[in-house]
């Protein structure tokens, strides 16, 4: 006797594979965003570093280095993220830069608003003169020595 047989899901599998599919998916777009995130981290810390080293610049031609130089990002390596304006500001010594992106849900727009995943970077540099660094590691060092030669 030979036994046919249709194709069909059983019950097992008709639940299973669109969990399976949407935890592949969730996992995909968790690594799009954690990539993009580590991407924003990178950038928004290496604008702060570089505009803090500029300690000779006054606020008005650090706002021009600014503008020209370290707030141009390369948006076409950031794979799903949708970014937002740099915003940075000088206060006192240190320069402030944040920046934030955002990745949409995969389906958002199936209901009646867009949701997004959302992360913000933000990174502050003190501009502190190399002299003053230098003088600043000398005492110490002068102090340690006293300390040691009274041991």
């Amino acid at each position: 006797m030979k036994k046919e047989s249709d194709a069909y899901f059983t019950v097992e599998a008709a639940i299973l594979y669109p969990i399976i599919l949407s935890v592949i998916l969730l996992m995909t777009y968790l690594l799009l965003f954690q990539y993009d995130r580590c991407l924003l981290e990178q950038d928004i810390g290496k604008a702060t570093v570089l505009s803090g080293s500029k300690w000779t610049l006054t606020k008005e031609q650090l706002n021009d280095y600014m503008q020209k130089k370290a707030l141009h990002f390369d948006e076409e390596k950031y794979i799903a993220w949708e970014n937002e304006d740099p915003l940075w500001k000088l206060e006192k010594n240190d320069v402030i830069l944040e920046k934030a992106g955002r990745l949409r849900y995969p389906f958002a727009g199936m209901g009646t608003q867009e949701k997004y995943w959302s992360a913000k970077a933000s990174f502050q540099v003190d501009r502190i003169s190399p002299v003053f660094w230098l003088r600043r590691s000398r005492n110490v060092q002068n102090k340690r020595d006293n300390t040691e030669e009274n041991n």
